[in-house]
């Protein structure tokens, strides 16, 4: 400080002060516990580049087509936070499809999309057996009465 007596010596600092930037990308992607009709995918957030951070996952059957939308998932408004989990169930998926996915990440200043992976639903299978001791009763002239067994247990899927 110029004219101070106690201060020796003077020194200067630069401070660079940012501006807020797009979210940074997720990375991590995994489909886990996949079954005909949901999947769970889990992503990480590696750092937080402005807060508030929300994420969606895009999802469909063509990588150049992600038309369906996950719900939104909120992130953290701590800025500190590094490598922080993430998930969000996706229902009412087809069986037996190869589905293409992203984490869309949301701030005010824009998005950033992950890289894009990918999940096959499961297939559901017949029984593979009838029926067993199926009865058909007539109850008056316009109703009939079905009544069946399961499927023998050595001929489940």
């Amino acid at each position: 400080v110029p004219g101070d007596s106690v201060v020796s010596n003077s020194s200067s600092f630069i401070i660079t002060v940012l501006g807020p930037t797009n979210p940074v990308q997720s990375t991590n992607l995994t489909a886990v516990n996949i079954s005909y009709s949901e999947a769970i995918i889990q992503w990480t957030v590696i750092s937080i580049a402005y807060t508030p951070e929300q994420y969606i996952v895009l999802y469909g059957i063509s990588q150049s087509s992600l038309t369906q939308k996950s719900a939104v998932v909120d992130g953290t408004m701590d800025l500190n936070s590094i490598n922080g989990s993430y998930s969000v169930v996706l229902t009412g998926l087809t069986h037996n499809t190869l589905y293409y996915y992203e984490v869309r990440s949301n701030n005010t200043e824009g998005y950033t999309d992950s890289d894009t992976n990918t999940f096959s639903t499961e297939e559901i299978f017949a029984p593979e057996g009838p029926p067993v001791d199926l009865t058909v009763t007539s109850l008056n002239s316009q109703t009939v009465q079905f009544q069946w067994s399961p499927v023998i247990a050595s001929l489940r899927n």
